[in-house]
Parts: C-alpha cells; structure tokens; sequence
C-alpha cells in the first residue's frame, strides 16, 4: 500500500512537495493511509453521480513528482473540492456508505471513511477560502 497524504497547498508548490519525505511536516493536510487516485476518482464519480470510466482518471492529473519512482503528486479537480466543501448531514452520510462499498476502499471500516470524509470536506472549506489546492502525494 502507499503512502498518500492530501496536502493544502497552491499547485506551484508542486514541486516543493514532491520533494518533501513528509510533506505534512510543512504544509496542512491529512494523512490519507494509503488512498490512491484510482480510490478518489472513485469517489469523484459518485460525488458527481456518474459511472466510473478509466477517464476520470484525467482529471487528477499529475503535476510533479519527486524522481520517476515518485514521490508523485496530483490535484484534485476544482469541482470535487468544492463539492467535499459542501457536503454535510445525510448527503455526507449517503456519499461516505457509498464510497464504503468500493473495492478500493475495503480494507477501511465505514467509520473511518465517514471521519476521513468529514476531514476531507473541512480540508476543502479551507482550500475554498484561502484560494488554495487539494494535491495528493503518493510514495510507494
């Protein structure tokens, strides 16, 4: 499994965080135990309501990455931020019972992944206000 963080952070400091062995050392941002972007696009596709397709894989694109072997990091789509930021009560409920019942999220119990969910839509209420980016590291 790797290791991922979701990092608060403006894209041009891409970089800066792929360089970084523990980027949550320097910037805000939550440990994400393991959640890829294979995972999070699928939880953009239901956010969204839209089947999965391998495209939605494009809309996480890579934007740095420490050396070939990684560290990577990617953005997330501006219109999945904004829709974590605004998620509360029983929509938060429904959107973390559905994310539950994927394949990549089955090593989670669904507790966790309504905690990480709530995490998540705080760290994307700041990213709102303070005009930044929700970028995933990734090092295997």
């Amino acid at each position: 499994m790797p290791l991922t963080d979701l990092i608060l952070a403006s894209k041009d400091e891409a970089q800066k965080i792929a360089d970084s062995d523990y980027p949550l050392e320097s910037w805000a941002g939550i440990d994400t135990k393991g959640i890829d972007v294979v995972a999070y696009s699928n939880l953009y596709s239901i956010l969204t309501e839209q089947e999965w397709q391998p495209d939605i894989l494009d809309q996480f694109p890579l934007v740095s990455q420490g050396t070939e072997e990684g560290p990577w990091v990617s953005i997330f789509p501006a219109e999945m931020t904004e829709m974590l930021a605004g998620l509360e009560g029983d929509k938060m409920e429904k959107i973390a019972e559905d994310w539950s019942q994927a394949e990549e999220m089955a090593y989670f119990d669904p507790k966790e992944i309504k905690e990480l969910l709530g995490e998540m839509r705080n760290l994307a209420k700041r990213a709102g206000s303070d005009r930044s980016d929700l970028l995933i590291w990734m090092s295997l």
